[in-house]
Order: structure tokens, then C-alpha cells, then sequence
């Protein structure tokens, strides 16, 4: 009874291992060590003693980038009874930290039946050799506005075994930043934090070094590349105004992106038989014309064009040219009376009247200057100038000249004197003075300026004004 429970019990033991046991095995073949910044080659063998052929293969560990199997699907296939390889790259990065790093090889025999899948963990240990004592570790950049300034933060490492001093310089265009340890202990670190500025850059790549220097030798450098992206923001503001004139039409754009760019302005623009167009020559028209006009980042630029209502300027001209007419004929020829002399007028005393006719743009014919001598007042029968022919009226002796022709810029200054007969208290004005012409076919009138006199004692007064500054 004994013998036969032992039987029993190898029996089921033998069975139970041929039950767990997987049918295939792995080997990985690597190097003891493995330098920071370079490409090693390490060697994955799957052996293939039962069913399938078909092997999945992954990989776990921290900087999982650093090792890589050689095969983009993750799979391969290895026929049954042979041993198939794999070459698993081993890339270190260069600001790696020399210790030895752990992972987790995965190899499973893909089965119709996924539960039969069998799988098989093998330790790879990756112990990483820095060929120098100073790194930069944990070079990284980040941003919020990233069109406008870029911070670089980072570690400056000491992996060697002696205290050493330490230059790091940060390097982006022509702005260079400096940091400086005097001595950095072994397998102690450096902080750091630098903000670069981006502003009015084009968007595109660029590069930012780190240099480690160790009295004037060059012990590390790596380089971080980043972009700064294109910003699109292109605003219009179109302003007008109408008046009888025309329309005046202009439009604001402002360039806000990061670039330089064409920009393109549309705007509806009248059209009709009165009409006349007058701004820059648009590269298209129709119901709607376009401009285009290239912007340097964040420039502004203002687009004008006017509408011209030509019948209103037409108007405009003929009115200044009837105006102008007028105007000439209104001055064509002047007349001015004036007393010589002080306006005062006391008994018994003589004053002198000048009439001073003046012809500016034409030839006139048959010029007569007529003048009134008011009562109150004899005329004194001496004349300086021309001899006038006198006529008695109501109003008093009408004193006339005949001048006859008078030619273009040509004057006439006509004298008498006036003696008070009979006095008056006050102010007094004199008749004014009137002249009549012929100009072709045409009759000119012209009368002159009104003049006064006063009596001693009532000439108007001149008060001085105190003008303060």
C-alpha cells in the first residue's frame, strides 16, 4: 500500500512539471558596461523547443528610450526547434547618471488559444559609464507664452569622484548665460533657472547649448532644440465718411502675428457715371476690390482710397470762376473821398476834399466824377487838380468832372475846398461821391466811402485800453 501511494505521488509530480514547464527559452548576451551618449548592441536568443512560432517581446524600465528591441511590431518569429535572435539597441543618454539601471525583458509565445500564451521574465541590467565628471542632467525648456520667452532649468552634476570647479554657460543666438560654481563637490548638483527672451522672433527652430568648462577644458555639452510657433491674428477696422465732395473711405490693419505676411484688404467700392476713383491701384476688381500689402510683424498699416463726386467740383469751379467775375468787376475800378487834413471844422476856416479815382484791369470811356457840396458849405472857386462844371440842386452844388478815358492802372485825384457858411454842432457826414463810366457796351456805377466831420469840442474821443498780458 505504501509503494504503490509513492508511485502514485512521482507520477503526479512528473506530470505537474510537464504541465508548468514552458517549451521554448531566452538568453540575452550583453556588454558588462555601457558608455553614456553611445550605442551599444545587446543580444536577445529565444530558443524554440514546442509548438508556435510566433514570440512577443517588450520591455520595462525607467528611461524606457534607452533600450529598444529591434523590431517595430514587437514581434518575431522564430521556427520550431531553432533559437532566433534579436538585437535590443542600448542607448544611454548622455547626461545619464553612472549607476545601473534595471529592466524587465518580456518574452511570450503567441498561441491561438490566448490563455495557452506562455511567457518567460529575464533581468537586464544596464550599469551606464559617464566619460566625464560634469553633466547637465534634467536639461529641460518650458513656456507660457511661447512667442514670447522660453525658460531653460536643469541641474549642473558632479559624477566623478574629485570636487571640481564648474562653468556652465547657456547659450541662445548672442545671449549667453554664465554659471559659475567655484568648487561643486563630488556627486553633488547645481540647480538652475535661466529665461530667454523670444520677443519679435520669426517663428521657426531654434537651439538652445549648455557647455560645461572645467578650468578652460571642455567636459560636457548638449543642446535642446525647441519652435516657436506661428501665430495667426490679422484684425481690419474700415472707417468713411460722405459728403457732398465724396466718399473718403480708409482701413486699419493690424498685423498682430509673430511674421511677416502679405495681408489682403477688400472693401466694396461705388461705382457710377459721377464717380472718379483716386487711391492705390487694386490687384483685382468687381463688387468687391482687394489690395494686398505685405506686414512686418506687428506692424500697423492704413489703406486709403476716396471716392471723387466730380459734378460737385465742376459746381465748385464754375461758382469761384462767376466769383472771380464779380470780384473783377466789382474792383475794376475804385473811388475813395477823404478830408486832407484834420476833419475838424471851424469858422471861417477852408478844407480840403480829395476824390481819387483808380482804374485797375481795363480802358474805360467817358468817366464822369460828380460830387455834392451839402448846405452849410460854400465851395471855394480855386481849383488845384481838373476845373469841375458845378450845377445847383436841392441837395446843394453838385460839383462834376468830366475825365473822359482813363486807361488800365491809371488814377485821377480830384481837389476842392469847402468852407463852413453857416455852423453846426457835432457830427456831419458829406454827401457821398459818384462816378459813371462806359466799358464796351457796358454802363459802370460806383460810389465812394461816406465821410465825416465834426465841430471843435465833438471829434470822437481815443481812450488808451490797457491790454494785460
Amino acid at each position: 500500500m505504501r509503494k504503490l501511494l509513492f508511485v502514485s505521488l512521482l507520477v503526479f509530480i512528473l506530470f505537474a512539471q510537464a504541465a508548468f514547464a514552458t517549451d521554448f527559452s531566452i538568453a540575452i548576451d550583453g556588454e558588462e558596461s555601457y558608455r553614456a551618449g553611445a550605442e551599444e548592441v545587446a543580444t536577445l536568443s529565444i530558443t524554440n523547443s514546442g509548438a508556435g512560432e510566433w514570440f512577443s517581446v517588450s520591455i520595462i524600465g525607467s528611461n524606457s528610450d534607452w533600450v529598444v528591441p529591434d523590431t517595430s511590431s514587437g514581434n518575431i518569429k522564430v521556427p520550431i526547434g531553432e533559437i532566433g535572435t534579436l538585437d535590443i539597441f542600448i542607448t544611454p543618454g548622455k547626461d545619464a547618471i553612472p549607476i545601473t539601471y534595471e529592466y524587465t525583458v518580456s518574452v511570450t509565445k503567441l498561441k491561438s488559444d490566448t490563455s495557452k500564451n506562455e511567457k518567460i521574465e529575464k533581468i537586464l541590467l544596464v550599469q551606464v559609464v559617464q566619460v566625464t565628471d560634469l553633466i547637465v542632467g534634467e536639461f529641460e525648456l518650458s513656456c507660457y507664452e511661447c512667442d514670447k520667452e522660453i525658460t531653460v532649468t536643469g541641474a549642473l552634476y558632479n559624477v566623478g569622484t574629485r570636487d571640481v570647479p564648474a562653468k556652465l554657460t547657456l547659450s541662445f543666438g548672442d545671449d549667453e548665460r554664465i554659471i559659475e560654481v567655484a568648487e561643486l563637490k563630488a556627486w553633488e548638483e547645481e540647480a538652475f533657472a535661466e529665461t530667454f527672451d523670444l520677443t519679435n522672433l520669426p517663428p521657426k527652430a531654434y537651439e538652445i547649448t549648455a557647455k560645461i568648462t572645467s578650468k578652460q577644458a571642455l567636459m560636457f555639452s548638449d543642446v535642446r532644440e525647441f519652435r516657436i510657433p506661428q501665430i495667426e491674428d490679422i484684425s481690419f477696422e474700415e472707417k468713411s465718411f460722405t459728403t457732398p465732395f465724396g466718399r473718403f473711405v480708409s482701413i486699419e490693419a493690424n498685423n498682430e502675428a509673430n511674421y511677416k505676411t502679405e495681408v489682403t484688404f477688400e472693401s466694396e467700392v461705388q461705382k457710377a457715371w459721377y464717380i472718379l476713383y483716386s487711391g492705390p491701384e487694386p490687384v483685382s476688381e468687381g463688387d468687391v476690390n482687394t489690395w494686398v500689402v505685405t506686414l512686418d510683424a506687428e506692424e500697423d498699416y492704413t489703406l486709403g482710397y476716396n471716392e471723387i463726386y466730380w459734378p460737385t467740383y465742376v459746381f465748385v469751379i464754375l461758382i469761384l470762376i462767376f466769383g472771380f467775375i464779380l470780384y473783377l468787376n466789382y474792383t475794376a475800378v475804385t473811388l475813395s473821398k477823404a478830408i486832407v487834413g484834420k476833419n475838424i471844422v471851424k469858422p471861417g476856416k477852408e478844407m480840403s476834399v480829395s476824390i481819387t479815382v483808380k482804374n485797375k484791369i481795363r480802358t474805360l470811356s467817358n468817366l464822369i466824377v460828380k460830387d455834392i457840396i451839402p448846405e452849410g458849405f460854400g465851395l471855394v472857386t480855386k481849383f488845384d487838380t481838373i476845373k469841375p462844371t458845378l450845377r445847383k440842386t436841392h441837395s446843394g452844388i453838385e460839383v462834376i468832372w468830366k475825365i473822359g478815358d482813363l486807361k488800365p492802372h491809371e488814377q485821377r485825384v480830384l481837389h476842392y475846398k469847402i468852407k463852413p457858411i453857416k455852423m453846426f454842432k457835432g457830427r456831419k457826414h458829406l454827401p457821398k461821391a459818384s462816378l459813371i463810366a462806359k466799358f464796351a457796351e457796358k454802363t459802370i456805377k460806383k460810389v465812394s466811402n461816406l465821410v465825416s466831420i465834426y465841430t471843435e469840442g465833438n471829434e470822437p474821443s481815443i481812450v488808451p485800453v490797457d491790454i494785460s498780458k
